[in-house]
């Protein structure tokens, strides 16, 4: 039984520190302010499964996480002016169910079974500018604030200090971070493409709380309906323990249709 929990835990804890809230696809549609195509379905290994649901919305969500975390994010593109495009993107997070799920002891418990985890939701709102740049690619400008409602009563020592969790489960503890960051993604035309971002974290109103993160991703698609992505993410931030630095590896399957 135990062996069966931690199998169930193990890919939902690492979507989650792979995704969240950070798309990591090589696609212009991704990290920008474009949107995929009205009537088109793209899905990765440890990306969201996002829908083209109108000509300016695009609706996504992580299915492998949501019956422990139901969640939801829409992007609308609003304006393009002098060849720059604006798009808002606006995320719901219900992570109650999961947070109860891995507050135990022994295999897969990252909380004290002692606590209790009060239902509660958090918001991610973000402003992308972008801008084409000739055939070479696409630049991209991002800002987001988050904040949460229902957290007031979550004791302090639930803390899942793990790089990635911690930055993005910070919301709870806090009541809120604001996120910038630039991205790159070259032509999604060729077979062969590059992703680079950057994100800066302000975590709390405390000037020791941040956290910078820096991916690098090559993509190959052999097919137009398929990708392999290949990267990795840097991660440089403060933890209650004091500032850390981590690199893992990032590799991913990507479908559309």
């Amino acid at each position: 039984m135990k062996i069966f929990q931690f199998l169930l835990i193990l890919p939902v804890t690492f979507n989650i520190l792979i995704a969240a809230d950070n798309n990591q696809s090589a696609t212009w549609a991704d990290g920008s302010a474009l949107i995929i195509e009205k009537g088109q379905w793209e899905i990765g290994l440890f990306n969201p499964l996002s829908y083209g649901f109108s000509e300016t919305i695009q609706i996504s969500t992580h299915p492998l996480v949501f019956l422990q975390m139901p969640n939801v994010a829409v992007k609308k593109q609003w304006i393009t002016l002098n060849g720059y495009l604006l798009s808002s993107k606006h995320s719901l997070y219900y992570p109650t169910p999961l947070l109860n799920l891995i507050a135990k002891e022994g295999i897969g418990g990252f909380i004290s079974p002692e606590f209790e985890i009060p239902a509660m939701i958090s918001t991610i709102n973000e402003i992308i500018v972008s801008k084409p740049l000739n055939t070479s690619g696409i630049l991209s400008l991002k800002l987001a604030f988050a904040f949460s409602i229902g957290s007031t009563d979550l004791d302090q020592r639930t803390s899942i200090d793990l790089p990635l969790l911690y930055q993005r489960l910070s919301v709870y503890h806090n009541g809120h971070y604001t996120k910038f960051g630039a991205d790159y993604q070259s032509d999604s035309g060729k077979k062969l493409g590059i992703a680079v971002d950057i994100d800066y974290f302000i975590l709390s109103n405390s000037n020791k709380h941040r956290a910078f993160e820096h991916k690098g991703l090559i993509s190959y698609s052999k097919k137009k309906s398929r990708q392999i992505l290949i990267g990795y993410k840097y991660i440089s931030a403060d933890y209650p323990f004091g500032q850390q630095q981590h690199l893992f590896p990032i590799i991913d399957l990507c479908w559309k249709w």
